[in-house]
Parts: structure tokens; C-alpha cells; sequence
């Protein structure tokens, strides 16, 4: 068997990432809410990942909990924060504006936990923030303000990245199969709490927004479960990033080609001058990625 088979894994989750963030556009075209969606994806997230628990050796460090508990806080924000730009923005925009993560986790990690940052990594910094601002450009529509779904999207992006670090931090000194279910576990309390908080009329959901949701939370857990067991059973992190990175282009894509399948008019109303520039945004992040990944890492002074 060809030893790079599993690569396939990261590439279905990239498919299933766009796909996901097509479905759940539809969700919300349905009527449903950001309250009822945050909810339902973080319940189940958190529910796939806690039988991890029972695969772990390790016990678990209570002093240091407080680390897994602020990944998921971290985790928890960008959660939000994304289905809010995905709410009011096109996903052929907000999906390839979430490969901005993989830069700003070398930044993150450069700028609080001092690793050296790299010729490479800035040349990627300067590529991300030119296709940041190409598919910002595109953004324009009466009814809404300029930009609005491009800071959103960043804001979730630095939000996972933050997450990210964090986990790149803490993960193996705490013991990776016990930090990873309580991160997930982490969002899950928290999405309980909002219930509790919000009651429950402000989580009701039309009918015809229902089978959307459930099918976009479906592809959440997916894809999440796709790369955990990709990264945990081949640790190959880097070439699972590489191709994960390409769900910008497979959110982009699916729109583009099928989107009409779901009831998306992004095509349509942005324009193919517009999507055509979200394209072209999208690979320059694509390459900041891969120039990011692939970079040497410069020696520590």
C-alpha cells in the first residue's frame, strides 16, 4: 500500500469543510439562528471526541487543566465568530480566509512563545495579507457594510490560531489523547451553558432549517475526526496541513460549480469579475501556506 494514502484523509476533510460551510449557508437561509447552530455543532463536536478519554494512559494532570479549558475557550470564540461571518458573508470568501491560520500560528508563536520567525514566513505574512485584501475588494453589496465579512473571517482564523499554539504548546507535556477530548469537552460545557443562559426559545429553529443543520453539524465532526486520526496515527502534521490548506479551494469551488445544488446565488450576485478575484486571492493564501510549511525553520539565537 502506498504510504502516502493517508493523505487522503486531510483531502476528504478539506472537501468536507467546504461542503459543510455550504450546507450550513443553506441553514441559515433556512432561518436558523447563530445561537442554535453554535449549540448543536459544539455539543456534537464534544461528543465525538470524548470516548479519546478511554484510549489515554495518561492521568490527568489537574493542576495544569486550565490549559486545555483556554485552547477550547480559544477554540469556542473562533467557533462563533466564523459561523457569524458565514451568516453574513459568501462562503466563497469567508472559507479560503480561514487558510490565514497557518501564518498566524507562526506569528502567535513568534511573538509570545519566541520561536524565530523565518524569511520564509514573512515572504508568506506579506502573500496572506495581499490575498486577505484582493478578496476584501470584493465584498461590496448595498445592503452591508464593506469588509465586514473579511474581518469576521480573519477574527475566527486568529482565533483557531491562537488554539492552535496553544495545542502546539501544551498538548504533549499534558498528554495529547487526554488534552484533545478535553478541549472538545471544553466547548461542549460551554455550549450547555449558553443553553441554560439563553433558554430555550431563543434556540428554536424553522423546520426547513433543521435537516441543513444537522447535515452541516455532520460535516463539522467529520472533518475534525478526519484530521485528529490523520495527525494522531501518522504524525505527519506538516503534509496533513499541506493538504488541508486546499478547502479554501473547495469551499470556493463547490460554489462555483454546484452551489445551485443548495440553493447558493453567490455566483451569480457577486459576479464573475468577483469570484474570479476571490480565486485569485484564494491561491496567493494557498501559496503563503505552503510557503509557510515548507519553510526551514531559522535556527533559534
Amino acid at each position: 500500500m502506498n504510504d502516502s494514502l493517508y493523505l487522503l484523509l486531510p483531502f476528504a476533510a478539506a472537501f468536507v469543510f467546504g461542503l459543510g460551510n455550504v450546507l450550513q449557508k443553506r441553514a441559515f437561509q433556512e432561518g436558523a439562528g447563530v445561537l442554535p447552530t453554535f449549540v448543536l455543532n459544539n455539543l456534537v463536536l464534544g461528543a465525538a471526541f470524548l470516548p479519546m478519554l478511554a484510549l489515554s494512559h495518561t492521568a490527568i494532570p489537574w493542576t495544569r487543566l486550565w490549559q486545555p479549558l483556554t485552547a477550547g475557550s480559544a477554540f469556542f470564540l473562533g467557533s462563533i465568530v466564523g459561523l457569524i461571518a458565514l451568516q453574513r458573508g459568501d462562503v466563497s470568501l469567508v472559507t479560503p480566509l480561514l487558510g490565514t491560520k497557518v501564518i498566524l500560528v507562526a506569528a502567535i508563536s513568534a511573538l509570545v512563545f519566541q520561536r524565530p520567525l523565518g524569511a520564509g514566513l514573512i515572504a508568506a505574512a506579506g502573500l496572506t495579507t495581499a490575498g486577505v485584501f484582493l478578496m476584501g475588494a470584493t465584498e461590496w453589496h448595498p445592503d452591508r457594510r464593506l469588509g465586514e465579512s473579511t474581518l469576521l473571517a480573519v477574527l475566527c482564523s486568529l482565533s483557531f490560531a491562537v488554539c492552535d499554539t496553544l495545542i502546539q504548546q501544551w498538548a504533549a507535556p499534558f498528554g495529547v489523547r487526554t488534552f484533545i477530548p478535553l478541549l472538545f469537552g471544553t466547548l461542549a460545557v460551554l455550549a450547555t451553558g449558553l443553553l441554560a443562559w439563553q433558554g430555550r426559545p431563543a434556540f428554536r429553529v424553522p423546520r426547513a432549517a433543521r435537516k441543513w443543520m444537522a447535515a452541516a453539524a455532520l460535516a463539522t465532526v467529520t472533518q475534525a475526526v478526519l484530521i485528529t486520526l490523520a495527525i494522531a496515527l501518522w504524525r505527519d502534521a506538516t503534509g496533513v496541513n499541506v493538504v488541508y490548506a486546499l478547502r479554501g479551494l473547495w469551499g470556493l469551488g463547490i460554489v462555483w460549480v454546484v452551489g445551485h445544488w443548495f440553493g447558493n446565488t453567490e455566483r451569480h450576485h457577486a459576479g464573475g469579475r468577483a469570484m474570479a478575484t476571490r480565486l485569485a486571492g484564494a491561491l496567493l493564501i494557498l501559496t503563503a501556506v505552503l510557503i509557510a510549511i515548507f519553510s526551514p525553520a531559522p535556527e533559534a539565537r
